[in-house]
């Protein structure tokens, strides 16, 4: 009798050891779940954080011109932005001088809230509130604005560019 009760005592206490394996190898497997998981919030956080950044300094260097716009600001905008949507900044960029060379245009505005409204690792889209003032050689007096502007962003090799812009209502 007391061979039976030493088999079935080192039986149980094979099966707790057994049992006790796996609820390692199970925490385990929850604790890389849960750091993956981690991993990749701070991911979507750190990419959001940069997309509104981005949005908000192209969206301030297009709302902050002036009749001495230079070419060098113009070029930090097309910096900012997808090959092809800073290829329509370039498009547009002579006309925009002129205009603004012909009326003395003074613009000012900063970014007063932005936040992003779609978002995947590859391309992301933030809404953007600005506010400003122009002034120009026919007004003595500087206007007020608020701008909002729908601004989609592309993930380029780690730099997220302006793919198209759009003032909306």
């Amino acid at each position: 009798m007391s061979r039976l009760t030493e088999s079935s005592a080192s039986s149980a206490s094979s099966a707790a050891v057994g049992v006790t394996g796996l609820i390692a190898v199970a925490a385990l497997g929850l604790g890389i779940q849960s750091g993956l998981s981690l991993r990749d919030d701070a991911r979507e956080t750190d990419g959001r954080a940069a997309a509104v950044a981005a949005a908000s300094a192209e969206v301030s260097g297009l709302i902050s011109v002036s009749d001495k716009t230079t070419t060098e600001e113009i070029d930090k905008l097309r910096a900012g932005a997808t090959d092809d949507f800073g290829a329509e900044l370039e498009e547009q960029s002579t006309a925009l001088r002129r205009a603004l060379q012909a009326q003395k245009v003074t613009s000012t505005g900063s970014v007063a809230s932005a936040g992003v409204v779609a978002w995947a690792p590859s391309k992301a889209r933030v809404l953007v509130a600005a506010v400003g003032e122009v002034s120009n050689e026919s007004s003595a007096q500087a206007t007020p604005r608020a701008y909002r502007l729908r601004v989609d962003l592309r993930n380029v090799e780690g730099r997220w560019l302006v793919s198209d812009m759009e003032f909306v209502s």
